[in-house]
């Protein structure tokens, strides 16, 4: 018969005090050593998002029952106390309550920070299109492009401020959760479209605000509700085979659509290449993120990292994406594109987390039904957006988010372009 061993942790979490009732089974030797490594690794029963193997049944007062099933002393070295997206408790030391106002004192730098993230992201895709709008042969798709970009002062300042944008995203991961961050990042819709109303060449009309204003909280709103926690932190080699040939073969699908004439004798317009090429990118840095994950799991320096597959995948796929970006900022208008930047990631992203990582959702009823209301409010916001002067413009050359001042100025300073 399997022993078991009762262990009860006391804590304070937001000045209340709870209990904790652990009851592990001891399965191949596995003994009350096991369970003090649980309690010194979980002091808190404010956190939430315990190792994917160990279950939790609440009772009455607090008291809930864990049983380990089969969660290994690596996982917890590793992870440490996981908490859920948004559980906003400290870490805590051994034998110390966490402080209860540490997370509200954290919070406002996590949402500045997130903030500058966003409106350095937005910067970038703004000095991106400007460099590559003025790129020759906007209906192919060439390495030739980035070798174009390169040598645009603009592009350089884009590509400048995304490094800062992610900087500034990881910095606020330090002081706040995933589900208070990657919400507020949404907001790069936003500050895009600030940058289309003051440099743009046509006016953004109210219903492309209302538009705009919907797709960000909507996907704001639906990440912070869903808010996947939980999962494991490494996959098996046919998961990550199954997941990087269906999200690479989508994006390579979406980019030949992009090219592809609805009708005989006409070629695709500059929206549709711009948007379809957005969503191709989405697609690629969603699979980015994931691969990101699973390089950062890996600890004990740099010969352990780079004996790993993830930093060369990181590199090939993190090319791939920013050349698909290049080609979807060239093609046609901001408006176009920007959505497929800003949505496509992160929900592939967190689909990519459920099928790899084991990561679950907030699928209680009350989630669900936030969860869809947001995405029929993100669903309405891009069927609008997508009728707007904003995107098919009034050029036939699908330029007008830049104004033509400014093309012409980065025209005369470009680098020149050989096509031989």
């Amino acid at each position: 018969m399997p022993r078991r061993t009762d262990t009860v942790v006391r804590s304070r979490c937001l000045g209340q005090r709870s209990a904790l009732h652990r009851s592990t089974t001891e399965v191949g030797g596995r003994s009350a050593d096991q369970v003090a490594k649980y309690r010194d690794a979980f002091p808190s029963p404010c956190r939430r998002g315990y190792p994917p193997n160990l279950n939790l049944q609440t009772g009455i007062d607090g008291v809930g029952t864990f049983t380990d099933v089969d969660t290994t002393d690596e996982e917890i070295r590793l992870t440490g106390p996981r908490m859920r997206g948004n559980s906003i408790c400290g870490r805590a030391e051994p034998g110390k309550a966490p402080d209860a106002g540490e997370g509200n004192r954290l919070m406002p730098k996590a949402i500045v920070l997130a903030l500058a993230a966003s409106f350095c992201t937005a910067t970038s895709s703004v000095c991106q299109r400007l460099a590559a709008a003025t790129a020759p042969g906007a209906g192919t798709f060439s390495l030739k492009l980035l070798l174009y970009l390169v040598r645009q002062p603009i592009w350089l300042v884009g590509v400048a401020s995304m490094i800062l944008g992610f900087v500034f995203q990881v910095t606020a991961l330090h002081f706040g959760s995933l589900a208070l961050v990657q919400p507020i990042l949404a907001t790069e819709l936003l500050f895009v479209f600030s940058y289309m109303a003051v440099i743009g060449s046509g006016r953004v009309l109210r219903s492309d605000w209302v538009a705009a204003t919907a797709m960000a909280l909507g996907l704001g709103v639906f990440l912070f509700t869903a808010s996947p926690s939980g999962g494991h932190l490494h996959a098996s080699a046919t998961s990550w085979w199954l997941s990087g040939f269906s999200a690479m073969g989508l994006a390579v699908i979406a980019t030949v659509a992009a090219f592809i004439p609805l009708r005989r004798g006409t070629r695709p317009s500059p929206a549709r290449r711009a948007a379809t090429l957005g969503v191709a990118t989405g697609i690629s840095w969603g699979f980015v993120a994931a691969v990101i994950k699973e390089l950062s799991s890996h600890t004990g320096g740099p010969g352990v990292l780079f004996s790993t597959w993830s930093p060369y995948v990181l590199v090939l796929v993190g090319a791939t994406s920013m050349l698909l970006a290049s080609h979807a900022l060239q093609a046609g208008p901001l408006a176009a594109s920007q959505p497929g930047f800003t949505i496509v990631d992160p929900l592939v992203a967190s689909l990519l987390g459920v099928y790899i990582f084991s990561e679950h959702l907030q699928l209680a009823p009350v989630d669900l039904v936030v969860e869809l209301i947001a995405l029929a409010a993100l669903l309405w916001g891009v069927v609008s957006l997508s009728r707007s002067r904003l995107v098919h413009g009034d050029h036939e050359g699908g330029h007008a988010p830049v104004p033509v001042a400014i093309e012409a100025a980065v025209a005369e300073h470009a680098a020149p372009f050989r096509t031989d």
